[in-house]
């Protein structure tokens, strides 16, 4: 089989998956591969939290999973490293100037510098509250964002291990109640410095940090929604954010209706969503165990596969991870 992979995923037991795309006559298909893994390890306490691209070449995956972190090399087919942690489940991992930075739901960032030979080369600092994700910024490489429960947007600088910026909720309630914060997810825009974060309680919101006020400058809500998932897309006033009862909701920031669009097909949780800005394809994996890809424009369901595994994350070659797709099925 050919290896070339245009997409990877990563599954509740610890398997991770490479997905190659293919077209045939009445449209397209994805073939999955289990990759190599030691059988002793598939296990529910192996469950893969994160996928991340050690480098622009996509030579390496950078693994996070409940206890513990892998590098799987894309070339030789193997894992490279094993790394545990020490406190807390993974929710966030890349690398930045030779040194693997890995968020943990404990609320502590932990610096490793690779390659690892000595715990000692473990550095951290510790968040002021534990954390549901963690995210790089596109634009500035030592700036991260992070959230979870009660625990609202911040900003921080891995070089200083200072906080450089702080949402500030919405206003009250008209019974004068405080709106409730959960942050399950969050994304810096491609084209801006703006973040997007979604909410466990309905809320989708978007950020700047760069004017004066720390309240968002769009908020928009969706009843009886826990929010699971969110991405942007190639366009700018656009993204997406999935559910945990199975829905995926175009989001725009111009409307007056704020969702201005569903994604139908999904039966469970959605967990994960990839919208490549080069392509006009929505790749999305849940907990119904199906690999799924949308049309972005018409929202129509192209492809769903049964993968087996419970699904929990996604990793596409950006910008071109597709381009053996038919052009017809990308306009």
């Amino acid at each position: 089989m050919n290896t070339n992979f245009s997409l990877y995923v990563g599954t509740s037991t610890g398997i991770l998956k490479g997905v190659r795309i293919e077209k045939y006559e009445n449209g397209i298909k994805a073939i999955p591969k289990n990759l190599v893994t030691n059988r002793e390890d598939i296990s529910n306490k192996n469950e893969i939290k994160c996928l991340n691209w050690n480098n622009d070449l996509y030579e390496e995956i950078l693994i996070g999973m409940k206890k513990k972190v892998q590098i799987y090399n894309t070339k030789n087919e193997q894992f490279t490293e094993n790394i545990d942690l020490p406190l807390g489940e993974c929710c966030g991992i890349f690398k930045e100037n030779e040194a693997l930075f890995v968020g943990s739901t404990s609320g502590v960032v932990y610096s490793i510098q690779m390659p690892i030979k000595e715990k000692k080369q473990f550095e951290m600092f510790k968040l002021n509250k534990p954390i549901d994700c963690m995210k790089k910024s596109s634009i500035h490489p030592n700036i991260i964002g992070t959230g979870g429960k009660n625990n609202d947007l911040k900003l921080w600088d891995i070089n200083t291990h200072q906080m450089t910026f702080i949402a500030k909720n919405i206003k009250p309630d008209e019974l004068q109640l405080p709106i409730p914060i959960w942050v399950s997810d969050l994304i810096f825009l491609r084209s801006s410095e703006k973040i997007a974060t979604c909410m466990r309680h309905g809320y989708v919101r978007l950020y700047d940090p760069l004017l004066p006020q720390r309240r968002p400058v769009f908020n928009a809500f969706q009843q009886d929604k826990v929010f699971t998932c969110i991405c942007d897309t190639p366009n700018d006033n656009q993204f997406l954010v999935g559910s945990g009862s199975g829905d995926m909701f175009l989001v725009d920031i111009r409307g007056r209706i704020p969702f201005a669009g569903k994604y139908k097909g999904f039966c469970g949780s959605i967990k994960n969503i990839i919208c490549p800005p080069t392509q006009n394809l929505i790749f999305s994996v849940s907990l119904d165990r199906h690999f799924r890809i949308h049309n972005f424009k018409t929202r129509k369901l192209l492809f769903k596969d049964y993968m087996f595994s419970r699904l929990t994350t996604l990793l596409c070659k950006e910008p071109s991870s597709t381009n053996n797709i038919s052009s017809n099925l990308l306009l």
